[in-house]
């Protein structure tokens, strides 16, 4: 995990004392680039004389003692000078002693780096293009970093794994769009965006209903397919009803050249399954191959949440703008799953349920957020109110962070949907009935995504505060990490694929690459159920990607 960082306090020192400004800027003139990397620098600026010195009432920035050479070890000590800030205080004022600290800054960055070969001259390294591991320089606890050529200590689960943090491509509106608002950063995407910024089905729905070619038919559950003599599909009954816990109050059918089912990866098996057709299809619709319904998978999640050292300011913006990537394929995965690491910008929201959990905590006295007091302490939970409040949810929730590993999960049949002998709806329906568990396959990949956690919070000087789930949660599982066996938990991230698969042919698969039916022509499954394997990233572009090839090939066929 590499990034450049400068000597100790290098930027901070310059850059925060530019901020607080020196009264006045050096005349103008033309800037010229030092003459070369010596070890004492001849400095060119506005009103700066050629020389290695600089006269300390230039800019009311009085160098101690007086006429100081202006090396590269005064300008990396982080007191290059002591700014003196006199009246007027206005942003004119401020901005001339930014600009000179801004040619200072200039200097220090493209000073020779000291005491790294080769020795300095022309082609020397700079400060700048000199780079020091997060794991030097973050260290738990906010320790003070060991000296600049110190060996570097690499956790042992970081060993050889390339972490990698990138941005998260994603789709959001900079300008009004459809009828919808520019995004304005909520962080509160999920199940619907508050100001309809973000695209949901109900867009295109209404696209189509104002087309007038679409008829939609509301509280009308399908109930049975229903194929002919060649194998086709004739007709599609349905059950309609006029409130969610009474009886049917209509029975109807569709028919129509092309049918195309797209009831998510649970709803369509359970209506492939319950459709027998008089033991035409025995082993229910579109089901020759015997796959209808297995092969059940999710992303399932291991969740880490912690508090950095210092504010990182989440609960803005959408839920995940940046993540790892480095993580989704290697040679590894010969043993264990893979997995993507999305950076979550919506504090412990996921975790735990805040800004509310921990809100309730401070004003009640309860402790359900572990903040109120932080471990180890063990004195009683206080409630505050006033500022006393205020300062302690600003300080909990601007350090919040939390990183979620979708981890991928082999396909196995031993995960299924069917269709429920013992339990029915108000229409009389079964209910679908769920088989669902981690292979050890994906298990293995749980246990490096919490070694990946730990050494990066660890990494980061940031306390960690994942809990670990009681034994009764039937998402919790046992494993051995370590040599110690450990209660790990896995959540579900919504992504659920796999129940109705495409593949090559009618025995290996349910639907062909374009989502028809191996065994009935005139019917389509499209959506997350036809994905053979789940991967690490999100199913949503791919899911649409094979939707418009499934339309293309519905219009081909009607001409």
């Amino acid at each position: 995990m590499r990034t450049r960082f400068l000597r100790h306090a290098l930027l901070s020192s310059l850059i925060l004392s530019g901020l607080a400004g020196c009264a006045d800027r050096p005349a103008s003139g033309d800037a010229a680039a030092p003459k070369s990397r010596a070890k004492t620098l001849a400095v060119t600026a506005p009103a700066i004389p050629v020389s290695e010195s600089i006269d300390p009432s230039i800019s009311n920035c009085n160098v101690t003692p007086p006429n100081t050479p202006v090396t590269t070890a005064l300008l990396t000590s982080g007191t290059p000078c002591q700014p003196t800030l006199v009246a007027p205080f206005d942003l004119d004022n401020l901005q001339h002693g930014f600009d000179y600290y801004s040619w200072l800054t200039f200097i220090a960055l493209n000073a020779p780096s000291e005491g790294v070969a080769p020795a300095p001259g022309p082609d020397a390294d700079t400060q700048w293009q000199q780079w020091r591991e997060v794991s030097d320089l973050m260290l738990p606890g906010g320790a003070q970093p060991g000296p600049w050529d110190a060996p570097r200590v690499v956790p042992d689960a970081c060993k050889g794994i390339p972490l990698v943090v990138t941005e998260t491509p994603a789709g959001r509106n900079s300008q009004p769009y459809q009828n919808r608002r520019v995004c304005a950063g909520n962080t509160n995407c999920i199940p619907i965006c508050p100001i309809q910024a973000k695209y949901d089905p109900s867009v295109t729905l209404n696209m189509a209903l104002d087309t007038g070619n679409v008829t939609l038919m509301t509280q009308t559950v399908a109930s049975e397919i229903i194929v002919d003599a060649n194998n086709q599909v004739s007709q599609i009954n349905y059950i309609q009803y006029a409130d969610n816990l009474g009886p049917a109050t209509a029975k109807g059918a569709v028919s129509a050249k092309r049918y195309v089912l797209a009831a998510h990866a649970v709803e369509t098996p359970k209506l492939c399954l319950m459709s027998k057709n008089n033991g035409l299809t025995e082993k229910g619709v579109a089901n020759s191959s015997g796959l209808m319904g297995q092969n059940l998978m999710d992303h399932p999640l291991y969740l880490a949440w912690a508090q950095a050292a210092e504010p990182v300011f989440g609960f803005r913006g959408p839920l995940a703008t940046s993540g790892i990537e480095s993580m989704r394929d290697g040679d590894f995965r010969k043993d264990r799953a893979a997995f993507r690491i999305e950076i979550g910008n919506e504090g412990w929201n996921f975790a735990i349920g805040d800004p509310w959990t921990t809100t309730l905590d401070f004003i009640n006295g309860w402790n359900n957020s572990q903040l109120n007091p932080k471990p180890p302490a063990s004195t009683a939970p206080q409630a505050l109110w006033g500022t006393d409040l205020v300062a302690a949810l600003n300080d909990g929730f601007s350090r919040q962070f939390r990183l979620g590993f979708l981890v991928e999960q082999s396909p196995e049949t031993s995960n299924y949907v069917t269709v429920s002998t013992t339990e029915f709806d108000h229409l009389g329906l079964p209910r679908p009935e769920i088989v669902y568990d981690l292979s050890d396959y994906t298990k293995a990949g749980f246990v490096a995504a919490k070694k990946t956690a730990d050494a990066i919070f660890e990494m980061m000087g940031a306390t960690q505060f994942t809990t670990e789930p009681d034994a009764s949660d039937p998402a919790a599982f046992e494993v051995e990490i370590d040599g110690k066996t450990q209660r790990l938990k896995f959540f579900g991230a919504g992504h659920i694929v796999g129940t109705y698969r495409m593949g090559t042919t009618s025995t290996n698969s349910v639907v062909d690459a374009d989502q028809r039916s191996w065994d009935h022509k005139n019917l389509f499954l499209v959506g997350s159920g036809n994905f053979p394997t789940v991967a690490t990233a999100n199913p949503t572009l791919t899911i649409a990607a094979l939707a418009l090839k499934a339309a293309q090939t519905l219009l081909d066929d009607l001409g």
